[in-house]
């Protein structure tokens, strides 16, 4: 039977784990805090000229055993998996009559991440048998996060129905990492890059026409294609 993970949980073993040689985690906040915490470190150590300083290499280091991502099998046959669906946050309660799943103009159901983030919750995880999350499925306190917010050309990624739900930029975090995905550009760097050694030639034959299209709203052509990440992608956990 499958392990049900919980990312909150996982994030503060993690920290735990590390604690014992790496004195930054040890101060680490274990939940609510951690990604400004980061935040503020990598900033004072790139502002000082030190681009791999400690919060950096932390940062790194949760993201390479924390993050979950889509599996480049199934990309290579479904690479969109809800073409009918756009983000609308506008749709929800807080934002003014509650209208989630109510059609656009144009026929596009108007969700606020709800359909995207429960797309794996029924898979197995699949890492190295010594991973965090080996023999579980995500549960709660995960955070789908997409990783190419704003587009080259001006749109905005979610806003697009054939990118919101596009494999390759999207990306499970323990949720109190959220928030560095969002705002903080090197972390968004680090995921784009990994993202695209991930997934960029490994298109299926009937699908190549489409993925070609959206990358090139994600990288446009110009843009350096031979990247190397910073993470191991042999010690990355997909769905």
């Amino acid at each position: 039977m499958l392990r049900r993970l919980d990312g909150k949980v996982e994030l503060a073993t993690e920290l735990d784990r590390l604690s014992a040689e790496d004195p930054v985690a040890a101060a680490a906040p274990r939940a609510t805090g951690i990604a400004s915490y980061l935040t503020h470190g990598i900033n004072t150590e790139m502002a000082a000229g030190n681009d791999d300083g400690p919060h950096w290499r932390l940062t790194l280091q949760l993201l390479q055993r924390l993050s979950i991502w889509w599996h480049p099998g199934g990309y290579a046959q479904l690479p969109t998996m809800t073409p009918w669906c756009i983000r609308d946050r506008s749709a929800r309660y807080d934002q003014g009559p509650e209208s989630w799943g109510a059609p656009r103009e144009d026929g596009y159901l108007r969700d606020d991440n709800s359909i995207i983030k429960k797309l794996p919750l029924a898979l197995p995880v699949i890492a190295a048998a010594d991973h965090i999350y080996t023999d579980g499925k995500a549960w709660r306190g995960f955070t789908a996060c997409h990783i190419w917010r704003n587009l080259a050309d001006g749109g905005v990624g979610g806003t697009d129905p054939w990118i919101y739900s596009f494999m390759a930029n999207l990306v499970w975090i323990p949720s109190p990492l959220n928030s560095l995905t969002d705002h903080h550009p090197r972390v968004q760097a680090l995921l784009q890059v990994t993202s695209q050694v991930i997934f960029r030639g490994h298109e299926g034959t009937s699908t190549a026409a489409y993925t070609d299209h959206v990358w090139n709203r994600l990288v446009p052509p110009g843009n350096p294609t031979s990247v190397v990440p910073e993470m191991d992608l042999d010690e990355l956990a997909f769905f």
